[in-house]
């Protein structure tokens, strides 16, 4: 098996909290070592249409044609009790040629970047990446990193998953879910970027904002509302956004260097093409809308010193603002039961990440 491997540690910090003493629930072993090969197929169970609590888009989205596709998968662990994070990032690209491509298959379908990816964003933003561009090869995975073992027990914790083409040509993201000042629990995500939409040359820049509250769901995105940021090459994350009943502002900062990450990219494959960090100050703040569109009664003022926090694509010349609105064309889509299937039964005809 090919494989590459690269860390990049970042400049020493001052010493943080260490987890030593919380209950021991984790299993051990090396992160340096959570590669292994197996020379069977891996096999992938879809999660079934029936399940109860379905998660929106869970499962393989492969659909076995020759089209360009990528699939990744983001898994976060918080541990606040040191104020450390562990982020694990798995990524295949063009599955179909799980040996990579031969000279056939590149005349064939023309040059692709195969293969899968396993990155870890670790304790004190640490990191490390493994890579092999035969996509017949997985791994496993633990919690021993730099020599320390972290233990932990119902620790916050989120996954998320993207798929499609590629990444989009530039983005920016917050998740946090460890927060001071509310009286429940409290998780925010939000994200956006700019993307290529139809066959042509044409970019749309969405952007959109979601918070679990005390068992509610707040979404703010274009086609309810609008949403706003305002995003600095590094350093300064600024979101707001309303709908008809609600309106948030979220102000993150980072002090922190940053770690670069790898992202799959049409262009290159997976190569390093955004920068995190685990460590950002965020506010968040939540009102209820007044009848004359201002704001009303506040219902979350909330705080974190563990906000993740990324820039990536590119280029990145200054800062990016902008603000999404509703567009009435995606509004009346939006929601509409579509079977893209039957519209689209040849799958090449089908747009990225359908």
């Amino acid at each position: 098996m090919s494989l590459a491997v690269a860390t990049a540690v970042p400049p020493p910090r001052a010493a943080r909290p260490r987890c030593g003493g919380l209950p021991a629930r984790a299993a051990s072993g090396s992160a340096a070592s959570a590669w292994t090969s197996s020379a069977a197929a891996p096999v992938y169970a879809p999660t079934t249409q029936d399940r109860p609590l379905r998660t929106p888009h869970s499962g393989y989205h492969f659909d076995g044609t020759a089209r360009p596709f990528f699939e990744g998968w983001y898994f976060k662990v918080a541990i606040p009790e040191c104020r450390q994070s562990f982020c694990f990032m798995y990524s295949v690209e063009n599955p179909l040629f799980r040996d990579g491509m031969s000279d056939l298959d590149k005349l064939v379908y023309g040059p692709r970047f195969t293969g899968l990816g396993a990155q870890i964003l670790g304790a004190d933003d640490k990191y490390i990446c493994q890579f092999s561009e035969k996509s017949n090869n997985f791994w496993g995975r633990w919690i021993e990193w730099d020599g320390e073992r972290f233990e932990f027990e119902n620790a916050p914790s989120y996954s998320e998953k993207n798929w499609g083409g590629g990444f989009p040509r530039k983005w920016y993201w917050i998740q946090c879910n460890v927060f001071s000042g509310a009286s429940g629990e409290v998780a925010l995500t939000a994200a956006g970027g700019l993307r290529k939409i139809g066959l042509g040359d044409t970019y749309e820049s969405p952007s959109l904002i979601g918070i679990h509250f005390e068992g509610n769901f707040f979404e703010f995105v274009p086609w309810t509302g609008k949403v706003s940021w305002d995003i600095a090459l590094w350093g300064c994350w600024k979101m707001s956004g309303e709908n008809k009943t609600h309106m948030v502002e979220i102000e993150a900062t980072a002090t922190e260097p940053g770690t670069a990450l790898r992202a799959p990219t049409m262009e290159a494959g997976l190569v390093p093409a955004c920068k995190d960090t685990c460590y950002g100050d965020l506010r968040l703040q939540l009102w209820e809308k007044k009848y004359d569109g201002g704001k009303g009664k506040m219902i979350l003022d909330a705080t974190s010193n563990m906000a993740a926090l990324e820039v990536g694509g590119g280029p990145w010349f200054n800062g990016w603002k902008g603000t999404t609105v509703v567009n009435e064309v995606v509004n009346n889509i939006v929601g509409t039961p579509i079977d893209v299937e039957s519209l689209l039964p040849i799958p090449f005809l089908k747009p990225p990440g359908l």
